[in-house]
Formats: structure tokens, sequence, C-alpha cells
């Protein structure tokens, strides 16, 4: 098992989670939703929205994070699972039977005026 964690220094929206070297970013302000999680090569958390995604986003979570919120993001490469947290709290299992393809890499999307610091 394998995780990191982020501390939120800001309120607002965070994408929290995994990618590949193949995952494409948004490239511009016009390409609207093509942060961590919208693109097949990764996933992630957005509690912002109480929201999974991979492609298409999915409920998720009890409540918004907020400013000071610790986010726990795990991954289980043996059982191909992955799980996020908040303050030490387990959500659960957010993702499942997921390629690896040649490695995945911590990943975050985030608003121009937020601010986290990653652990």
């Amino acid at each position: 098992m394998w995780y990191y964690e982020v501390l939120l220094l800001t309120d607002g929206l965070f994408q929290i989670g995994w990618a590949t070297r193949q995952c494409q970013f948004r490239q511009s302000y016009q390409d609207l939703d093509r942060g961590v999680g919208y693109d097949k090569h990764s996933w992630a958390l957005d509690l912002s929205r109480q929201r999974i995604i991979h492609g298409h986003s999915t409920p998720y979570g009890k409540e918004p994070w907020k400013k000071e919120d610790i986010v726990q993001v795990y991954i289980d490469l043996e059982l191909r699972r992955m799980m996020f947290g908040i303050n030490g709290e387990n959500l659960g299992i957010a993702f499942n039977s997921f390629d690896v393809e040649d490695g995945l890499y911590p990943a975050i999307s985030l608003n121009q005026d937020n601010e986290c610091i990653i652990n």
C-alpha cells in the first residue's frame, strides 16, 4: 500500500488523486473539466463537489472538505484499489481494477488561488 497526504491551506476546488504519464491535463482555459480524473489515464477525488472522477464523476464522500483538512490518498497495487480519506477517516474504495500502465504518479489540479502542502 502506498499513500500521500495533502494539507489544504485554502477552501476551494481541488482534484486530488493519481495519473499515468499518458494523462492529458487541461491545455487552456477554454478546455473545461480537464483536470485530474477527467482523462482515462487519471483518477481523482473532488470533495468540494463530493465526487470521484475517472472520465465521469460519481457521488462519494460525506461532506465537503474545508481549509486545514488533511486528505489521504491511498493505492494498493496488488489488489488494484484506490481509496481516499479525510482527517484520518477512510472514505472507502473509490476505484478498483485499474491499469497501472507504465506507473502511477500523485496528481493534483487546483484553482489558481488555492494552496496546499503535499507530504
